[in-house]
């Protein structure tokens, strides 16, 4: 009885020494630029890691290290190379 005690009560400790690490992490944080660029037809809107946008054209973006491209009145999103 004793020696089932002494195991739970190590358990026990162990999840919160565990629960208290995740705790006291730093979570990472992220930053994300949005642009959105007016249409004739609407707008077209571009989130990443950098972004520019012009009223008529559409927006460049860069996500995940490539440089993307959405373009007004264009319903598909270009990778630029």
């Amino acid at each position: 009885m004793k020696k089932t005690a002494i195991v739970s009560a190590l358990v026990i400790c162990a999840g919160l020494f565990v629960a208290t690490l995740i705790v006291l992490i730093k979570p990472l944080t992220v930053y994300a630029a949005t642009c959105t660029a007016q249409c004739q037809t609407g707008s077209v809107s571009c989130t990443g890691d950098e972004c520019s946008a012009t009223d008529g054209v559409g927006c460049k973006y860069t996500s995940g290290g490539k440089a993307r491209e959405k373009k007004c009145d264009v319903a598909e999103e270009l990778i630029l190379e």
